[in-house]
């Protein structure tokens, strides 16, 4: 316990300097180092990490959250999806010409839970950019995964009898997730009202800010039992020990990669702030 809570302590000492400079190089820096990590954590769960054909041409997409404010937001929407195909075929033209070939479904498993991830990563620097590079919509994503994961396991605690799904994560049950879904859902809310009192932002309506917190905490969930899943499939309890007591970057982030894509897909289509 002692030594979850110095890692959890030391993560935030990280973690928040780079959300509060996230209109920096810092938070570039960041993004960029969570998706390498999050890419070799899924070479070495599938045990890729040291096939250096297929490694490389999935270290490419990492680059991916550097290009927003590389070249802007607007170009970047204009050369994401030929990107990721130009990703997809280098990948998939090494691992044709690869003489030792391993195993097709762990090399395509490691893209595609990397490009999810790396996507997800990217997203976070998409949101950093909105409002001129405010670091509060930004926030929220990390916001949705605290609130989900804390509310979720206190509600669980106390309430919990049904299992959510225990073929994937025994501990987790169905009023824990109702749990936090509803107080990240009441946080969205009290966060948006503080924007718009002290940050002069502009809130739309609050009601869509609760069906945004409500499907960010439904997202939250369901992120964090695929990656589970994942790792059941391989018979590992982590992705990685960067973080002792928690685990690997995908450990940590599983639900806010997907929060993030989520998040910025809501945001785009409603205009909520």
């Amino acid at each position: 316990m002692l030594v979850r809570t110095i890692s959890s302590i030391v993560f935030l000492m990280v973690v928040i300097p780079c959300i509060l400079l996230s209109n920096t190089s810092l938070f570039i820096v960041f993004t960029f180092f969570l998706s390498l990590a999050a890419a070799y954590e899924m070479l070495k769960c599938n045990g890729l990490h040291k096939n250096v054909g297929v490694a490389i041409s999935i270290y490419l997409l990492s680059a991916l959250p550097i290009l927003p404010r590389l070249i802007g937001v607007d170009n970047f929407y204009r050369i994401a999806f030929p990107l990721v195909f130009v990703c997809a075929f280098v990948f998939l033209s090494v691992y044709t010409f690869l003489r030792n070939k391993p195993e097709l479904g762990k090399a395509v498993s490691s893209w595609l839970f990397t490009a999810y991830a790396v996507i997800g990563f990217t997203s976070l620097v998409i949101l950093a950019e909105l409002r001129g590079g405010a670091w509060h919509i930004m926030f929220l994503p990390f916001l949705a995964s605290w609130i989900t994961d804390t509310f979720a396991l206190i509600t669980g605690m106390l309430f919990g009898k049904h299992k959510l799904l225990p073929s994937v994560s025994p501990k987790k049950t169905v009023e824990g997730a109702i749990g936090g879904s509803l107080f990240c859902m009441l946080f969205f809310v009290l966060y948006a009202f503080l924007l718009n009192r002290f940050f002069d932002f502009e809130i739309r309506s609050y009601l869509l800010i609760a069906i945004c917190g409500l499907v960010c905490s439904f997202v939250a969930i369901v992120g964090d039992l695929v990656f589970s899943a994942v790792k059941r499939a391989s018979g590992i309890k982590d992705f990685g020990k960067l973080m002792p007591g928690h685990g690997g970057i995908l450990d940590r982030f599983d639900s806010l990669v997907s929060i993030s894509i989520v998040l910025l897909m809501f945001i785009s289509v409603t205009n909520i702030f």
